[in-house]
């Protein structure tokens, strides 16, 4: 697996935030998909001792659109992202969530979905997001604020992705 960058304070992958989730993502062995494993903290219950709703599509929202940004090497904002809860997550108990692009009908807007399971393999949850890539001096200020500090990937890669893009787009 190829551990992904963070940003500082960002609520789901910065390492800074004291109140974030503080999660390590990770391009999986396919190198296509995307990998996550967190076990939750009491602070991040909704009705005890389940996890609230709005961490586990936190965990989604992100973890979606990083398949999309370690292909093409630009960031990516979330137009829509559709959850479907199917158990309740447990906190203290380790979930992992694997993510992948999805085809897209459209070159403007990229799709990516996932399945969140429980130590068990049970699905939890699944979802399907709508991602539009920004333009490239926005990306290229986002990848020079990440930390790469114990990432299996550098900045040239996203770099030389999204030059690549660029170049096959004109």
């Amino acid at each position: 697996m190829i551990a992904l960058p963070g940003l500082a304070q960002c609520f789901v992958c910065g390492d800074k935030n004291e109140h974030g989730l503080r999660l390590k993502f990770a391009i999986g062995d396919d190198g296509e998909s995307a990998v996550c494993e967190y076990a939750p903290t009491q602070q991040f219950a909704g009705f005890a001792p389940y996890v609230h709703g709005a961490v586990i599509s936190a965990m989604f929202d992100e973890g979606c659109a990083w398949p999309i940004i370690y292909r093409t090497g630009v960031l990516c904002m979330t137009v829509q992202l559709n959850v479907m809860f199917k158990r309740p997550a447990t906190v203290g108990k380790k979930l992992r969530l694997v993510t992948k692009e999805l085809p897209s009908e459209s070159k403007r807007a990229l799709k990516g979905g996932g399945t969140l399971t429980d130590e068990s393999g049970a699905i939890l949850a699944t979802a399907e997001g709508i991602y539009v890539p920004l333009d490239a001096a926005v990306s290229s200020e986002f990848f020079h604020r990440m930390s790469f500090e114990g990432s299996g990937v550098s900045m040239n890669h996203f770099e030389e992705r999204a030059a690549a893009g660029r170049a096959g787009s004109s």
